[in-house]
């Protein structure tokens, strides 16, 4: 279950940093211990709330290392529920480069090929616009630390039901 934040505290966070304000307060109940995500309990949190838990670990990642760090690192285990994030809140072209950046991890044999089942990760075809797994990142930088930030904040801002008591 859900324990939202409280409006007050949102409200004197400016606007801008409202989705790191609420994914830091969401961690805790979607961890185990600081850091370590526990499916258990992302599994009891609403879509919105496990979107934004999700997208803050990718931002966080990918945000300054790019789509190609973030899968071959261990973050790169939670690329479905990244992905199904990124689609919740219409990253269209980020939805596009992580699908493209994924048959070149799974060359590289990123932390997620050593899991028990691929079969999520072997559903996207080579994207021919992005040959190389470095390509993904050409300019993403801007659309993670622009566009999805502001869709993360428009997505809380929409569901201030969901997210604040």
């Amino acid at each position: 279950m859900y324990e939202k934040l409280s409006r007050a505290k949102l409200e004197a966070t400016a606007p801008y940093y409202w989705f790191e304000r609420v994914a830091k307060h969401i961690a805790p109940q979607a961890e185990s211990k600081p850091y370590v995500t526990d499916l258990n309990l992302v599994a009891d949190l609403p879509a919105e709330v496990r979107a934004i838990y999700f997208l803050w670990m990718f931002v966080c990642e990918a945000g300054g290392n790019g789509i190609e760090c973030f899968l071959l690192q261990q973050q790169g285990l939670f690329t479905p529920q990244v992905h199904e994030a990124l689609r919740l809140v219409g990253a269209t072209e980020l939805v596009v480069r992580l699908e493209a950046a994924i048959p070149h991890a799974i060359k590289e044999e990123s932390e997620f090929t050593f899991g028990p089942d691929m079969s999520w990760f072997r559903q996207f075809p080579n994207n021919s616009d992005y040959p190389t797994l470095q390509s993904v990142d050409k300019g993403v930088w801007k659309l993670i630390n622009d566009d999805l930030v502001a869709r993360c904040n428009e997505l809380i801002n929409q569901h201030k039901d969901v997210f604040l008591s």
